[in-house]
């Protein structure tokens, strides 16, 4: 047993150093107690365990948990950003291309539009649906460099009672032809 505790000492003093000459002598002396049986491999795997369960139980304080999951939250804030920004650009492309194509119908439908109201047009248009021109004497001009003038025939009629009712009748039309 003493020959054991003599030997982390050994193992803990030379680990520490990175002293070659120092790490040849514990090579050395590894074999040598590995030959005299009172090293085992299960002796060096024990050890191996403790000092990993040692390494395991690190404490981790609160500012670096908060530290990481600041971290974390931020880089998924910037991959959201991408996300969106990546969709937001698929979306300009698409509309471009809409425009683009209603542009282009546009100016079709401009083009189609002119060609309608050309003089050429329609007429070609008028004859295929049977119309032609007005010959000379279907042709006739009015003068209207006179005033108006209108004649009303009317019937007198004696009588106060059909005066009166006339001019109720001529107030209903004037009111009637002025909110039409």
């Amino acid at each position: 047993m003493e020959l054991v505790a003599r030997e982390e000492r050994f193992v803990r003093r030379t680990a520490m150093s990175d002293n070659l000459a120092r790490g040849l002598d514990w090579t050395i002396r590894q074999r040598e107690l590995e030959q005299a049986g009172e090293l085992t491999y299960e002796h060096h795997r024990r050890k191996a365990r403790a000092k990993a369960g040692r390494r395991a139980a690190v404490k981790v304080s609160l500012p670096a948990i908060l530290g990481v999951v600041a971290a974390l939250a931020v880089a998924l804030l910037v991959l959201m950003n991408c996300i969106e920004l990546t969709r937001l650009s698929s979306e300009t492309v698409q509309l471009k291309g809409e425009l683009q194509s209603l542009e282009n119908e546009h100016a079709k439908l401009n083009t189609e539009y002119e060609r309608m109201f050309d003089r050429a047009t329609v007429e070609e248009a008028a004859k295929a649906a049977g119309m032609s021109a007005p010959a000379q004497s279907q042709i006739t001009y009015v003068d209207l460099s006179e005033g108006d003038a209108v004649v009303v025939y009317e019937n007198e009629e004696s009588g106060v009672l059909s005066g009166l009712a006339l001019s109720v009748f001529h107030g209903f039309e004037a009111v009637k032809e002025f909110f039409s």
